[in-house]
């Protein structure tokens, strides 16, 4: 009984740790969907593209970021993700080709 209790013990430990939301490769996110707008219409070639996109309070992400996807029913956003970046605690929007949900969807929510 004791072998039995560490082994599901250690195997619950091993499931919680496991990332659930990721980023597959590397994606700009930024905090309005105004900024988007202005760095997809940004065409001025004397400044540095990564200064105008710092500028506009977006940050680059990598697949080494940890996330959680806060609203993955992309509903109101379109091709958006509302995402909250846990190094900082701020809430983002990104592509959602970009970001894989390991739970997509209201359907998966128990509810007691």
């Amino acid at each position: 009984m004791k072998r039995f209790s560490l082994f599901a013990s250690a195997l619950l430990t091993a499931a919680v740790s496991l990332p659930a939301d990721r980023i597959t490769t590397t994606a700009i996110a930024c905090p309005t969907m105004e900024a988007f707008k202005k760095i997809h219409n940004y065409q001025d070639t004397s400044e540095n593209k990564e200064l105008f996109i710092m500028q506009q309070g977006c940050v680059v992400l990598t697949p080494k970021d940890k996330i959680h996807v806060i609203d993955p029913e992309h509903k109101t956003h379109g091709m958006f993700l509302k995402i909250q970046v846990d190094r900082t605690n701020e809430i983002m929007y990104v592509r959602k080709n970009y970001v894989k949900v390991e739970q997509a969807g209201t359907g998966n929510i128990l509810r007691f």
